[in-house]
């Protein structure tokens, strides 16, 4: 199982590395490198998928599922506090800069009045809490379903 928690911790910590290296770079701010932070999932799929191997001689299918939850749940509490953390307190502006940024692609790109009121009342809902409550989320079911298909073939076989 120490496989499973080793590559949450990674998971955790690497999630909240990366999410400052965005904030602290501006990438963020820029509409064609903030879809690198989503580079945090191929690191949560691969440290999925190593813990998966480590144990595949000695789990059956339902103990590597267990252990993607374990991977999981040990990332999201980390993930959390530095999603938290980001926005609340060391750009607490992150908010309005993302709204500003689609509000300017979508202007640029001749959306219509209406949509772009739409997706601005949708930003004024975003927190911090909220934010991070996504993170918790997306990692979780990540690694369960990572877990699930790569279990199905890295596992003890009968």
């Amino acid at each position: 199982m120490s496989g499973f928690i080793n590559a949450g911790l990674v998971t955790g910590i690497g999630t909240a590395i990366w999410t400052f290296v965005m904030g602290f770079t501006g990438w963020y701010k820029d509409p064609a490198l903030m879809a690198l932070f989503f580079l945090v999932a191929v690191l949560e799929v691969v440290m999925v998928i190593l813990a998966l191997r480590q144990h595949a001689r000695e789990n059956v299918w339902w103990d590597q599922v267990r252990g993607g939850i374990t991977t999981g749940m040990v990332a999201s509490p980390i993930i959390f506090a530095g999603s938290f953390a980001f926005t609340k307190f060391v750009f607490p502006t992150y908010f309005a800069d993302i709204t500003a940024m689609g509000e300017k692609m979508m202007r640029e790109g001749r959306a219509a009045e209406a949509d772009i009121q739409a997706y601005l009342a949708s930003q004024a809902a975003q927190t911090s809490v909220s934010n991070a409550m996504a993170g918790v989320i997306g990692t979780l079911v990540t690694a369960v379903v990572v877990a699930a298909i790569g279990g199905a073939f890295l596992r003890k076989k009968s």
